[in-house]
């Protein structure tokens, strides 16, 4: 005969316990890097605006070539290596200042360091970039010179834009101001110049403070016409608070540049119009750059 033997279940629960154990190996406890921000570190030999303002909200995170993930700042990267480890933390933005698309800003450089991870340590990452040598700034203003390089645009009548002392960066910024029966502004650089096409990258980065919206496109020149093509709206650049703040934008202007590509040079332009019973408007712009890649 054969007997059955009853297993009290306090027993059976720790035998199905014990048996788990040997089946799912210990948990790998990681190394993190603490990246707070990126350091904005200018190159005067590839901007000449010395300015040091950025957007950089995202970083793009490289463990020895096996990509980890995309991150907001500040971020707590785990890494699940030990042991002498290559990074590259590369900058990311928000193109077209759009949450949904964020891209790393092909401009900027990795930061790249190597670190001898432990498991659970921290390391704090003092992350910075600069642009890459192979970059150029055909056109830029930062309102610093005596010399605006906007002015308005020769077929328009309305206001200019003018400096304005202590707004934001360095000691001049550029101000679009509406009132009464001056309703409109058109400005554009006082020298046109070439892009890449082919789907080469081009961005428009500016700091901007407005109550208002404006517009932003381009103007393409070919030997017998002039096509102008809007690009981007800027809504009020409101804040958490709904306060009225600074922002800084990257604008990727390749598409409409494809659409132009037969034109011989470009010139950018804004603008700006109210209503004349509408209250005052005031546009602020700084820091006004058009990056692309050498050549």
């Amino acid at each position: 005969m054969i007997k059955k033997i009853a297993i009290p279940s306090f027993f059976l629960m720790m035998l199905i316990i014990t048996s788990c154990s040997k089946i799912v190996p210990d948990a790998q406890i990681p190394t993190y890097l603490q990246i707070d921000s990126f350091a904005y570190v200018c190159d005067s030999a590839v901007d000449v605006t010395y300015s040091k303002t950025h957007n950089i909200e995202n970083v793009w995170v490289y463990a020895d070539n096996v990509f980890l993930g995309v991150y907001t700042l500040p971020a707590k990267v785990p890494v699940l290596k030990t042991g002498n480890v290559k990074f590259d933390l590369k900058p990311g933005i928000k193109q077209n200042g759009i949450s949904n698309t964020r891209v790393a800003y092909p401009f900027y450089e990795s930061y790249s360091p190597t670190y001898n991870l432990v498991a659970g340590q921290t390391i704090i990452v003092p992350a910075k970039t600069k642009y890459f040598s192979f970059v150029k700034i055909p056109f830029s203003e930062s309102f610093e010179l005596n010399d605006l390089q906007l002015e308005r645009l020769v077929s328009t009548k309305g206001v200019n834009i003018k400096k304005k002392e202590g707004i934001f960066e360095g000691k001049y910024g550029g101000e679009i101001f509406l009132t009464g029966n001056d309703t409109v502004c058109q400005i554009t650089p006082k020298t046109a110049f070439t892009l890449p096409i082919g789907g080469l990258d081009v961005y428009l980065e500016l700091d901007y403070k407005t109550s208002t919206a404006f517009t932003f496109g381009i103007l393409s020149y070919t030997s017998t016409a002039t096509n102008q093509q809007q690009i981007f709206t800027f809504n009020p650049s409101t804040n958490a608070n709904g306060d009225i703040a600074w922002k800084r934008i990257y604008i990727d202007m390749a598409p409409e540049i494809g659409n132009n590509s037969t034109a011989i040079d470009y010139k950018i332009y804004f603008f700006a119009t109210k209503k004349p019973s509408d209250p005052d408007v005031h546009i602020y712009l700084d820091n006004i750059k058009v990056v692309k890649v050498s050549g």
